[in-house]
């Protein structure tokens, strides 16, 4: 399994794996993982380091990549980098200027690209000495693309892609310089049809794909969803309060507003909220972030007076997520904007839909995550940049909070099956099937 992020790395890219590496032994495969020493991104929690599976063997390599060149002379081993371009940003000064330069022109397609030359030989010497059978990459990092592809040519094991986010498809790829979008794009294109499967973290992602290369056979492209984890739930019972109404949202946000599109903001949220307690300054509701909240916020929510609405615990290792998502009267789901991709699937839908409880959506209601929401029958949507609209529905659920008929019948069926242990049977019949094919060449 070749994968660009991987404990001590934290969030919804390295959870999902995780949970395929602790089930893939049940379904009779041994899982090898080939990643970084160190790495950067913008969150870390030391705990998953206890979800590895002892008997898994894990190889750290090092790599000349955008991270290990931040952290030259540095003793920590590991930053805080920022998770997406920021297209508002001018034109740094200085040595600044010499980063922003590298960065844009020369990592492509990703700041792993010196992790190639490490990777490569770490990974054809786990093949040869374990007699490894499939060769799994997880994108992004796109990085790891590239070194499965090497793996794939050197020892004519099949190859596996795994998209869980989109990549020349993305909403910010056409901010990127035009030349490196053609290298990208080739690379892409190349990536997946070498591969033997591409696999796709959602319908619409999978039939996007498919659109996208109708030249490599729909049989070869595979939705798995990212799903949850049930064992996390297990002995976590809800508990939500009587004595005010929780809207909880999970994750870290970005410390700016603009562009539109770009840009997962409270900002509307907030100003929705307000206009909510000009009508009902009695109301007991509290909006509670769990995640890294950035001062940028923490500004608006004094311009607004909404100190006393809005509590901020920050980052919490993942482990305390499901008593935070039970503990909760309402989740909420932030939208990039109404102009992000449609296909968009945000990794905490899964565990949301598991906690049972509404879901205040700030998205258009005809994307991919509100086809899901509307068959769990947890979701109440609204336009992700409209004040007034957003008012309403937090109107809407704190009415039912008060009547206590905030309650919804999930559909218990259609959520289990994105269980991870199910997700990873799937994964599991996948690898039955191309190491078959393999085997019968």
């Amino acid at each position: 399994m070749v994968l660009g992020y991987f404990p001590p790395v934290g969030g919804p890219p390295v959870q999902y794996v995780l949970r395929y590496i602790s089930y893939l032994p049940e379904f009779g495969w041994k899982p090898y993982v080939l990643t970084l020493k160190k790495n950067s991104y913008f969150a870390f929690d030391d705990s998953l380091l206890d979800e590895i599976p002892k008997d898994v063997f894990v190889k750290r390599t090092p790599a000349l990549d955008y991270a290990h060149i931040k952290l030259l002379g540095k003793s920590e081993d590991r930053i805080i980098a920022d998770r997406r371009w920021r297209p508002q940003d001018t034109f740094p000064e200085g040595v600044k200027a010499l980063e922003f330069l590298i960065r844009k022109y020369l990592l492509i397609p990703d700041g792993q690209i010196g992790w190639l030359p490490f990777a490569v030989p770490a990974g054809l010497e786990l093949v040869r000495k374990n007699d490894i059978s499939c060769i799994y990459a997880r994108v992004p990092q796109f990085s790891a693309s590239l070194v499965g592809y090497a793996l794939k040519m050197l020892t004519g094991k099949p190859l596996i892609l795994d998209f869980s986010d989109e990549w020349v498809t993305a909403k910010d790829f056409y901010l990127r310089p035009r030349i490196r979008q053609r290298v990208e794009i080739s690379l892409e294109r190349h990536m997946v049809l070498f591969s033997d499967f591409v696999i796709g973290s959602g319908e619409a992602v999978t039939e996007h794909l498919m659109r996208r290369y109708p030249e490599k056979p729909k049989s070869r492209f595979v939705t798995l969803p990212l799903g949850f984890n049930e064992r996390i739930f297990s002995g976590v019972k809800s508990t939500s309060p009587s004595d005010r109404f929780v809207l909880l949202y999970t994750g870290s946000l970005e410390p700016y507003d603009e562009p539109k599109g770009f840009a997962m903001t409270p900002k509307y949220l907030l100003e929705g909220l307000s206009l909510f307690l000009k009508e009902r300054p009695d109301a007991r509701i509290v909006l509670r972030f769990v995640g890294h909240f950035p001062d940028f916020h923490r500004e608006k929510i004094a311009r607004l007076n909404l100190e006393r609405f809005v509590e901020t615990p920050g980052y919490l290792p993942h482990r305390y997520i499901p008593r935070e998502l039970m503990s909760a009267s309402s989740l909420l789901l932030l939208y990039f904007s109404s102009t992000g991709s449609p296909r968009q699937l945000p990794g905490k839908l899964f565990e949301y839909m598991r906690a049972g409880k509404p879901v205040l959506a700030l998205m258009p209601d005809e994307c991919e995550t509100a086809r899901i929401l509307k068959k769990a029958n947890l979701g109440i949507f609204a336009p992700p940049e409209e004040p007034e609209a957003i008012k309403r529905s937090i109107k809407e659920l704190y009415s039912l909070w008060e009547e206590e008929k905030l309650d919804r019948t999930p559909n218990w069926d259609y959520i289990y099956s994105f269980e991870h242990k199910k997700v990873t049977r799937r994964l599991a019949q996948l690898l039955d099937k191309v190491s078959d094919e393999y085997t019968h060449r």
